[in-house]
């Protein structure tokens, strides 16, 4: 027997037992290669889903910036409306009224003003605060994708070492 196994030539033969210790090797190997698969289309699927959803912040943002914009505008609009309104304070054209008629026009035209400024600063304040909020989504969005770009990289480099195991059995 050890004249046989040191002639040049001789074929060496496996035990069943190093066979089928291989073949489990090789089984759990590709059994691991699978469930890396698998993962792999998952974090694809939640990459896609996760670009998806940064790209619908963005377009989001940018309409609830361009809402914000235009409160901001209506905004400054009744400000300088009422600044100017004719270089002559509301309040002392009020009192120098003719009549009891004008004094509560005017009255009714200062509560009307005030009430539009208050709308208009509250509506202001609400596209302000979406605004942010829109923000903070893209914010976790972009974080998410980052994350799911890394899961994806990790379970690449994890099926190349483990498809290299395989190859080299």
């Amino acid at each position: 027997i050890v004249l046989g196994a040191s002639i040049p030539g001789a074929v060496a033969y496996a035990t069943p037992d190093t066979v089928a210790e291989a073949k489990a090797e090789l089984d759990a190997i590709q059994a691991e290669i699978t469930e890396i698969q698998e993962g792999y289309s998952a974090a694809t699927e939640k990459l896609e889903r996760s670009e998806a959803a940064r790209v619908q912040a963005i377009a989001d943002l940018a309409v609830q910036q361009e809402k914000v914009d235009n409160a901001r505008s209506a905004l400054g609009h009744v400000v300088r409306n009422t600044q100017q309104n004719d270089g002559i304070h509301v309040t002392v054209k009020m009192l120098t009224s003719p009549s009891i008629e004008e004094f509560l026009s005017n009255v009714a035209t200062v509560q009307s003003v005030s009430s539009i400024t208050a709308d208009r600063l509250a509506r202001f304040d609400d596209e302000k605060a979406r605004l942010v909020e829109l923000e903070t989504t893209l914010n976790t969005a972009i974080a998410e994708v980052a994350t799911q770009k890394a899961n994806q990289e990790d379970l690449l480099a994890d099926f190349e070492v483990k498809e290299a195991d395989e190859i080299g059995r």
